[in-house]
């Protein structure tokens, strides 16, 4: 089985569809939201189900908390995040400086390829609601393994990165690049399916041709 692909092997592999041979660190945050939204794009086309999981975490002086013991992969899909009164606002990373304790919002960045919550409430308990994303794909038809190979999610993230560098940008190419990916990905899952084979009336009733189950033949 292919290893499961991080964040750090999918940014490497959307680095070379750039011709580049790393992301620059000012651009690590944009490209971090690019790939879990390529992510995310790979689970809807294979149809993959998700499990909504809750768990309780603390933040510490800074409103910081580590999310590494959470099995987010490179999908942050956080529902709710509350402390049991109220539910905090997602807001992007550049607002982190900018909001007071009281304020009550959230965001998560990549630090080290580690997923990290700030919060604008210091030490404060949390319930975090997220899906719970498995380390592999996993048909809801079959109970085969599909690895998350890095060229495929880079392939998604690309469309995304094209998007935000022009709005107007033809990403046909790009698209149907995808989609191959995506339709290899199903084929093999078809493939790999115990096929079904017709039954006859033999096969239901387990007697000899011509049977009638009167005791006749027919």
């Amino acid at each position: 089985m292919l290893p499961q692909t991080g964040y750090d092997e999918a940014s490497v592999a959307l680095a070379r569809l750039l011709n580049q041979d790393s992301i620059p660190s000012s651009e690590s945050g944009r490209v971090a939201f690019f790939i879990a939204s390529g992510v995310q794009r790979i689970l809807r086309a294979l149809d993959i189900p998700q499990t909504l999981t809750y768990a309780s975490v603390t933040t510490d002086a800074n409103g910081r908390v580590s999310l590494a013991t959470l099995r987010l992969g490179m999908t942050p899909g956080i529902d709710v995040v509350t402390d049991g009164i109220r539910n905090y606002t997602l807001v992007t990373p550049s607002e982190r400086y900018q909001y007071q304790q009281g304020n009550y919002y959230f965001n998560v960045v990549v630090e080290a390829g580690v997923w990290v919550l700030y919060s604008s409430e210091k030490n404060a308990t949390l319930t975090l609601g997220y899906y719970d994303t498995p380390d592999t794909v996993v048909s809801g038809l079959t109970p085969v393994k599909i690895a998350l190979q890095p060229m495929v999610v880079a392939k998604a993230a690309l469309i995304y990165y094209r998007q935000a560098q022009d709005p107007e940008a033809d990403t046909e190419q790009e698209e149907d690049q995808f989609r191959q990916e995506i339709a290899e990905i199903g084929e093999a899952q078809e493939r790999r399916r115990p096929q079904q084979f017709a039954k006859t009336r033999r096969d239901d009733y387990g007697h000899h041709l011509g049977y009638t189950g009167n005791g006749r033949r027919g």
